[in-house]
């Protein structure tokens, strides 16, 4: 019998784009069952007893859940189980993830991991580990749809057997396994300007593939020096700094990786005789659209987006003013993994020494929703700078 290796996972899973999880309602936040949990028939998920799941909410002061606010405990009068009938593909490699906990006054947990009603392995929590932690599994699919499943193992005395944020998900082939992409919106590189590329393995169980690079403003790489692979340890980080060349030119940064990592861009200005300034550019999530604040009174709202696509889209602005009115509508167009960043005041002066709110949208030459990458930034007039929220 295999023993699950126990690991746990670094924060910071923003900006990534992952293989898709096969397992619904996998973080057990549907139904939502209020402060004290409850007892439920829950969507996706089934179970080979006849008693209703469990749910406790992290509010109850039992355990702290992973992610949102519920999570299951398979021990409810009896040990229980929980599976899913999951579409799959034969031969294909599937990762097996999810978190697991001992409730507070039990002795011991275990954690049945069944493929297909076979036992894959048991995963264990003694009464000391009560905080959640990561078990991490492949299997190789035989059938067009597979069952996977939880079961409790340890003593079945009503307490304990907690399980949160369950996921399937199928590994790429060899030489293609770079399942999470990161997309970083703004890179500064010359003159007064440096940024530095941080890229730390999340994973507490496997090395981490990593391939970098960074984009000009017209969509070529901007330097030999920063396109470039990496292998990355378990838990293991590296920093890559830029070049620093006479001249200051811009940019954007691509990571695609085999593990889920942390990625961010800080970029500086050092000016001699005065503190240097620096803000982090933490990875960003596609999107179409957004909303977000800007502020020209006392201030300089600043923007960079990214096309990351293939195909060149348009940007439409609309801005509104504090009171809610349209102040100015533009559009601006945007190449083929192209990156531009600019003041709003300088390209748009009838929003100078105004604020409120921005509507961004991209679409492709057919007038179809497109996607793009936005940051903010915010300068004061002293120079100091930060990022924003879009």
């Amino acid at each position: 019998m295999k023993n699950f290796v126990l690991g746990i996972v670094l924060a910071g899973f923003a900006g990534r784009i992952s293989a898709q999880n096969l397992i619904c309602n996998g973080g057990f936040e549907s139904p939502q069952l209020g402060a004290s949990g409850g007892f439920t028939d829950m969507p996706c998920w089934h179970s080979s007893t006849t008693q209703k799941l469990e749910v406790q909410n992290k509010s109850a002061g039992y355990v702290q859940g992973v992610i949102g606010t519920q999570y299951v405990e398979l021990d409810v009068n009896t040990n229980s189980d929980i599976y899913q009938d999951i579409p799959t593909v034969p031969g294909q490699r599937y990762m097996i993830r999810f978190w697991a906990a001992n409730r507070i006054g039990s002795t011991r947990s275990a954690f049945r991991v069944l493929w297909d009603e076979a036992l894959l392995g048991t995963a264990l929590r003694d009464s000391g580990q009560t905080t959640f932690g990561r078990f991490a599994a492949e299997v190789v699919a035989t059938k067009t749809v597979s069952r996977f499943g939880i079961a409790a193992d340890g003593p079945s005395d009503s307490l304990g057997d907690l399980v949160d944020e369950v996921s399937v998900t199928p590994i790429p082939a060899a030489g293609s396994r770079l399942g999470y992409t990161y997309y970083l919106p703004h890179y500064a590189d010359g003159a007064e300007w440096s940024s530095s590329l941080s890229l730390g393995n999340t994973s507490p169980n496997f090395a981490a593939t990593v391939q970098y690079t960074v984009y000009g403003d017209d969509g070529t790489e901007l330097d030999p020096l920063l396109n470039g692979a990496v292998t990355l340890g378990p838990t293991a980080s590296t920093v890559i700094d830029s070049p620093q060349p006479p001249a200051l030119r811009t940019g954007w940064v691509k990571v695609q990786s085999s593990e889920p990592l942390q990625a961010t861009v800080i970029f500086r200005s050092a000016v001699a005789g005065r503190l240097d300034l620096e803000a982090t550019v933490l990875a960003r999530e596609l999107t179409t659209e957004t909303v977000a604040p800007y502020d020209n009174v006392g201030f300089t709202t600043g923007l960079a987006v990214v096309n990351p696509g293939s195909a060149p889209l348009t940007l439409a602005f609309v801005f509104h003013g504090s009171a809610g009115g349209i102040l100015s509508t533009a559009s601006l167009p945007l190449g083929p993994n192209a990156h531009l960043s600019f003041a709003i005041p300088a390209k748009f002066p009838l929003v100078a020494e105004r604020n409120g709110l921005v509507e961004i949208r991209a679409t492709d030459a057919a007038g179809n929703p497109a996607n793009f990458v936005p940051l903010g930034l915010r300068f004061t007039p002293g120079g100091a700078f930060t990022a924003l929220p879009y």
